[in-house]
């Protein structure tokens, strides 16, 4: 596994490398002109005392520094005297300086030539000729040059390695700390084969992209609520006009010491409970659009079914429909959030006493596979290829094309589409006889007891 440790000991021996050849160089041309200056200074010391042998017997002079190296005396225009003197090196005698020697060898021999700090007779110039490894020889210089370098470079190594130590470890826990976040989050494992960096940087752009996703569907949600708030309260307003319009005809017919008309009496009920079941949808719209409406608690549905058919039974004996209802004897275990569920099969209640003759009966049942839920009606019925999605859509019902509230948009069964979505529903409208009405069931499952 590639880690950030190594990446950064790559990228780091990369950057040295040039500057690391630049004082390689610099310290082997220093530790060459320090060669030079000591075989000079060597030179010089021998010979000072043997200058007066060296101009009195120049045709013999030689001068033997050990077994394997000499020196021979040149005057200043390169001859010697002595016919043994090997002959003068004269590139290294034009570079020759007083007392510091011009060098050059290979790893087995060399030639040094040192001008003397007299320039006439025959003893001007000395060239030293020797074999084998001298003192600060080329060998010695590459070997201490490249020692010293090294040396410099594993400073700074260490001092990297325990500089950026601290940096790894703390990118190495950010970086497994917010890939545990993610992977909690439902996101996909990073690619650990790369180094801490690389994940990190995944791991953030995947929180990004996911704040933006959440960001984005905030905004829809908001959109759609503000959507919905306009349009509720429009539907709202019709209902508590009517119903105003309605109790000022009631209270005209008391003022006159009239009974109110029980027309108007039934209209007014009606629209109050209109206007109710408006509020109680926005209210579940507005849980549902803020993510609010979860999984709820345990609950029993043949109380909320009960408690549906109590709170509807005023509107429909208004309207002189009669409201019947069966259930099982037992408890009907269902995990959900009960207000929701009231209201979404409350809609599908009210819509059929809103469109019944006479009847609507509710029918809890239970199934292998959990329970169901019938309305049915005596009402128009559907008109062909009418579905219960048409009706959640449209607000329209059967041949009679009789609009629930013709100026409103009519979220109810819209309501109860988006919370049977939440848990699981199915919805189905069908005929209930070939002469009209209608039966919508509802589907669903049953928690464990």
């Amino acid at each position: 596994m590639r880690r950030l440790r190594g990446r950064l000991a790559l990228r780091t021996a990369a950057l040295l490398a040039p500057i690391l050849v630049v004082l390689l160089i610099v310290q082997l041309r220093r530790e060459w002109r320090a060669s030079e200056l000591e075989l000079g200074a060597s030179v010089m010391e021998r010979m000072l005392p043997a200058r007066a042998a060296c101009e009195r017997d120049a045709s013999t002079f030689g001068l033997a520094v050990r077994d394997d190296a000499v020196l021979h005396a040149y005057a200043a225009d390169g001859r010697s005297a002595n016919p043994r003197a090997a002959p003068l090196d004269r590139e290294l005698a034009r570079r020759a300086r007083p007392g510091v020697a011009a060098a050059g060898w290979d790893l087995t021999r060399g030639v040094a030539v040192v001008a003397m700090p007299w320039s006439d007779g025959p003893c001007a110039l000395v060239q030293l000729s020797y074999g084998g490894a001298i003192p600060r020889g080329p060998v010695r210089v590459v070997g201490v040059t490249i020692v010293r370098v090294a040396v410099v470079a594993s400073i700074v190594a260490l001092a990297v390695a325990v500089a950026v130590g601290p940096i790894v470890r703390r990118l190495r826990r950010l970086a497994g700390a917010v890939a545990r976040r993610a992977a909690a989050a439902g996101h996909p494992p990073t690619d650990e084969s790369r180094d801490e960096i690389d994940v990190l940087a995944d791991v953030v752009d995947v929180a990004l992209r996911h704040a933006d996703r959440e960001l984005s569907a905030r905004k829809a949600r908001e959109a759609a609520l503000e959507e919905h708030l306009a349009s509720s309260a429009h539907d709202l307003a019709i209902p508590l006009t009517v119903l105003q319009g309605e109790l000022a005809t009631m209270k005209a017919a008391s003022d006159r010491g009239q009974p109110a008309s029980p027309d108007v009496v039934r209209r007014a009920i009606g629209e109050a409970h209109y206007a109710g079941a408006i509020v109680a949808d926005l209210g579940v719209t507005a849980r549902e659009r803020a993510g609010m409406l979860g999984a709820g608690a345990r609950q029993d549905l043949r109380a909320i079914l009960e408690q549906v058919v109590t709170r509807h039974r005023t509107l429909a004996a208004a309207r002189g429909v009669t409201v019947e209802w069966a259930a099982p004897e037992i408890e009907v275990p269902v995990v959900l959030d009960a207000t929701a569920a009231q209201q979404a099969i409350g809609n599908v209640v009210l819509n059929a006493v809103q469109y019944a003759r006479e009847f609507v009966g509710v029918v809890l049942d239970l199934t292998p596979e959990g329970w169901t839920v019938r309305v049915e009606d005596d009402g128009p019925g559907l008109a062909q290829g009418e579905t219960f999605e048409s009706l959640a859509a449209g607000g329209t019902r059967g041949h009679v094309g009789a609009h629930r509230r013709p100026e409103g948009t009519g979220v109810g069964l819209a309501v109860t589409r988006r919370v049977a979505r939440l848990y699981a529903w199915t919805i189905e409208a069908d005929a209930a006889v070939p002469e009209g009405g209608l039966v919508v069931t509802l589907r669903g499952a049953r928690s464990a007891s």
